[in-house]
Order: C-alpha cells, then structure tokens, then sequence
C-alpha cells in the first residue's frame, strides 16, 4: 500500500510538472475554449497529490488506532471501531481515480489542440508553397521568381570570343 502511494504521487506531481513546464511545446497557440480543459487536468492532478498524502496521514492513524483496538481486544475490554481505515481506502481510490481523470483531461487538451495547430500549420505550409500565376510579356513568358534569390544589380555580359563564346 505504500508503494501505491509512492507511485501515485510521483506520477501525479511528475504529469502536473511536465505539464506546466511543456504547455508552450504542447500546445503553443491554444484554443481558447480548451484552456478549462488544461486548468481541469491540473486542479485534478493537484487534488490527486493532496489525496495521496491525505491517505498516508490516515494511514499512519489507522495503524495507531487498531493498535489501541487490538489492546482492548486482548484485555476482555471490547472491539472497538476503526474509521481511519475506511478513509485510507477511500483516499487511496480518489486518488488514483483524480489521477487517471487528470490524464484524460490532458489527453484530451493536447489532441485538440494539436489537431487544432496542426491544421494551422498545414494551411500556413499550402499558403507558402503556392505559386503565382505566370506572367506573359510582350518578349514571352516570365517565370516567376524563385523564393530567396536575390538577381544580380548588374547585367551580366555574355562570353567573349577568347573565353569560348560565338
């Protein structure tokens, strides 16, 4: 059961650090509607830390407690009740169920946005490639320029005879 937790709230605190800390790479122009989605999954993730370490606090109580009932259990003085437990296994389940649903909550927040971007990217790429019309001259054809090429300032003079030219 230790271990459990030790598991949980490293996940938990890893997948709300690696959030925060990647949310330009993840998602560097974000729909607007979708940042709920991202604030959900970190409240989430922050709730399953606090549950985590809410399940340890009473479960350290827990055992104290079932000391105290066994004492009496032994000494003819009664079973008495121990709540502690019940609420570890309840803090133990809400937090794995906080952390999963965390998960999907950011799943779902990166998928949007990212089909989101990528059509943004896909439009952007289609709107660079696309070339213009030719144009035609009284002398032809004109093709059009080549993106980055700068042409010579000065015209270029055709070979002499001596460097093989006509």
């Amino acid at each position: 059961a230790q271990q459990f937790d030790k598991y949980v709230l490293t996940l938990a605190a890893g997948a709300l650090a690696l959030s925060i800390t990647f949310i330009n790479q993840i998602a560097p122009k974000p729909i607007p509607y979708s940042l709920w989605v991202l604030l959900l999954a970190w409240s989430l993730f922050s709730l399953s830390i606090l549950s985590t370490l809410s399940s340890q606090l009473t479960s350290q109580r827990a055992c104290r407690r079932q000391i105290e009932v066994l004492e009496h259990a032994f000494k003819g003085q009664g079973v008495g009740e121990n709540s502690y437990v019940w609420w570890t296994i309840f803090l133990n389940r809400a937090s794995i169920g906080l952390f999963v649903s965390g998960t999907f909550a950011l799943i779902i927040f990166t998928g949007v946005n990212m089909l989101s971007n990528k059509g943004e990217e896909n439009m952007a790429d289609s709107e660079k490639t696309t070339q213009k019309p030719v144009e035609k001259t009284d002398k032809g054809f004109v093709p059009p320029a080549t993106p980055g090429f700068v042409p010579p300032k000065t015209p270029i003079k055709p070979p002499s005879k001596e460097q093989g030219g006509e």
